[in-house]
């Protein structure tokens, strides 16, 4: 059963993370402020988690000078405290850079609060999603950011107190646009740096980059899905277990789950799609999350719907790299623009289900039961 806690300023994506070393964990949420061209705001909430599914009263943090359209939790300074970064764009903003605004945790004296935020241009418009990893091998966590406007990857670098830099040139990736586009950074090669991964759902592909180890990235290769339909979400796991990593996409409007099969050298092969059973609806569906569900040892996924009513998929896996689709679980109004997230946060062993929903003013848990 749905879980709704009130969330009034508009949120847009969930991150989970203990940011107050208390062993529960806690959601970060990016919030939209407001979209207006004239006056845009972004914000941070945060929920302390009781462990138990549920969460405390929200810590509110006002003052990114943009839509906050996602959030990492991260130590940017290394001091052993998880600091949250979110990624501050406005797409109606065609001219004007987006930005990262990082909020240090206050540590002992007040574990899991968080200061004022200081803010580091991307230096591209319409920044929407971000990853992290250390894209350079210097022990510091680094950012990457999508913008929808000029369809380009930004890599900020890390200097080891929390100050970050964006690297030149951007990187252009063809057909980014589009707020369903998102970024992810992983492993895919074994050589132990992230490597980068983002969706291009105009173009129906999802694109590779992979770290050459000092910041730079080989010129991204696109992979097509079977049904040369939309690719938006992004999820890991080997879906077909052969020990290799594997990637989930959603896509086609919500009536396709895509797999990317890994290699485990940095390519994958075509999306193979297993039907949900929906209509292609325009927007219906923004995100994708992979896990054992349900206890069998294989994969399964959910997929993010924002239809009338709103929901969730479930999308239970073979073992083989192919998926049956479950009946939609409802969460109550439309979501609208929102994200999907996964974590066991009621230590039962299994994964919850964390959404954002705009459309209802709520941070909603479903609890896994399995």
């Amino acid at each position: 059963m749905p879980i709704n806690f009130p969330e009034p300023h508009n949120p847009l994506a969930p991150a989970v993370a203990d940011v107050n070393k208390d062993g529960k964990l806690d959601i970060l949420v990016a919030n939209a402020e407001s979209g207006s061209a004239t006056a845009p705001s972004g914000s941070l909430s945060v929920f302390f988690g009781n462990g138990d599914a549920t969460v405390q009263s929200e810590h509110y943090y006002v003052g990114a000078p943009f839509s906050s359209n996602a959030v990492v939790a991260v130590d940017v300074d290394n001091d052993g405290w998880l600091d949250a970064v979110t990624v501050d764009g406005q797409t109606n903003l065609a001219s004007t850079n987006g930005s990262i605004s990082v909020y240090r945790n206050l540590g002992v004296s007040a574990p899991g609060r968080f200061g004022m935020l200081t803010s580091f241009t991307t230096g591209a418009p319409g920044s929407i999603h971000l990853c992290a990893g250390d894209f350079n091998q210097d022990g510091f966590v680094d950012i990457a950011t999508t913008s929808v406007v000029t369809n380009n990857v930004s890599i900020l670098l890390n200097d080891g107190a929390g100050n970050f830099s964006a690297s030149s040139p951007l990187i252009s990736i063809s057909a980014t646009g589009g707020v369903q586009s998102s970024i992810a950074c992983r492993d895919l090669d074994g050589d132990n740096d992230p490597d980068i991964v983002v969706t291009s759902p105009s173009s129906a592909r999802l694109s590779i980059l992979i770290n050459q180890g000092n910041a730079s990235f080989a010129p991204p290769v696109a992979y097509a899905n079977s049904q040369n339909g939309q690719t938006a979400g992004i999820a890991f796991g080997d879906a077909d277990g052969d020990g290799k990593l594997d990637i989930f996409s959603n896509g086609a409007a919500g009536a396709y789950l895509f797999v990317f099969k890994g290699a485990g050298n940095g390519t994958v092969a075509s999306g193979v799609g297993s039907s949900t059973g929906a209509s292609a609806v325009a927007n219906s569906a923004l995100g994708v999350v992979a896990s054992d569900f349900n206890g069998d040892g294989k994969f399964d996924a959910y997929i993010l719907v924002t239809t009338t009513t709103g929901g969730v998929r479930p999308m239970t896996g073979s073992g083989t790299g192919t998926f049956t689709a479950g009946t939609l679980v409802t969460t109550g109004s439309s979501p609208g623009l929102n994200a999907i997230a996964i974590a066991d946060l009621n230590v039962d062993g299994y994964d919850d289900l964390i959404l954002t929903n705009k459309g209802s003013s709520t941070l909603t848990i479903v609890p896994n039961g399995l």
